[in-house]
């Protein structure tokens, strides 16, 4: 099984991303918090929300399976509005 291990700046470009859909959805008023570890073995990224508490954590998983190289800028943009989420 190949696996692709993400760097800091994956992690950098994930937080903004995260940043820009906060605003482009219009929570301002939640808090979102966004943490470069593995929570979930097969997911690539996961979201833990707290709807009364207006609060979030976005998980920007460290390994990538099934990936031998780089996934781009894009894919990981896209990650932070696509996540696996659990409550």
């Amino acid at each position: 099984m190949s696996r692709y291990l993400t760097t800091e700046d994956d992690f950098l470009i994930f937080q903004e991303a995260v940043v820009h859909w906060q605003r482009r959805l219009g929570l301002l008023d939640w808090h979102i918090y966004t943490r470069h570890k593995t929570r979930d073995r097969d997911a690539q990224a996961s979201c833990y929300p707290d709807l009364s508490g207006r609060c979030a954590t976005l998980y920007r998983s460290k390994v990538l399976h099934n990936y031998d190289e780089h996934p781009g800028e894009t894919f990981i943009r896209r990650m932070c509005f696509f996540t696996d989420s659990y409550r």
